[in-house]
């Protein structure tokens, strides 16, 4: 067998393994992050991995096996090989977000948020939390004051009162994972750096 069949056949497996289940992607962002990542997942092959990692926790496939099987390795988990690569397949899992200084942004996230002002201010008060963020990581303070200042104002409005009031809708929203509890405090916590003027909003 030619290397360019073989090569069809296992891109053929991957592509089946791959869209057998639910997949879940994500971003991980921080010191060496692809390193690290890499060093949680385990060795490519799962039979080779160390215990207490990911494939060598949970999968036990090895290359003999599944080629007398025709199938894919099992290996459960993807990680980025190089920063660059990371680049390339957060543009693919994650459409339009494109990919910048660390932080994933979506150029219509402002125009979401002016969106949800009026048709649903919970949500309009998560993403002016998650511009307030992204503006103060990209060194935009007096935006990143203005989106934590209208944050903290809409959140004061929805007059919450219990935990469940105050969870978050999403977990992670362009890159900015939100608290599991988020509300004007937490915000002001967040950002206190910023120096909101939140007394005009007492």
């Amino acid at each position: 067998m030619t290397v360019w069949k073989s090569g069809r056949i296992i891109k053929r497996w991957l592509v089946e393994y791959i869209t057998s289940g639910l997949v879940v992607a994500l971003v991980l962002r921080g010191n060496h992050a692809v390193e690290v990542a890499r060093k949680l997942v385990g060795d490519t092959i799962p039979l080779f991995a160390e215990p207490g990692t990911v494939r060598g926790d949970f999968s036990v496939d090895s290359p003999d096996l599944t080629n007398k099987e025709r199938r894919a390795v099992y290996n459960l988990v993807h990680a980025s090989e190089t920063a660059e690569e990371t680049e390339r397949e957060i543009s693919l899992w994650f459409g339009e977000l494109w990919f910048k200084g660390g932080v994933a942004h979506d150029p219509r996230l402002e125009e979401t948020y002016q969106g949800l002002k009026k048709a649903d201010k919970r949500r309009a008060a998560e993403v002016a939390y998650v511009l307030a963020v992204l503006k103060k990581e990209k060194g935009n303070i007096q935006e990143a004051r203005k989106y934590g200042t209208e944050s903290i104002k809409l959140f004061k409005e929805l007059n919450i009162q219990t935990l469940k009031d105050a969870g978050a809708l999403y977990n992670i929203l362009n890159g900015v994972v939100l608290p599991d509890y988020i509300h004007e405090g937490v915000v002001r916590d967040r950002l206190l750096d910023l120096n909101l003027q939140c007394s005009k909003l007492e």
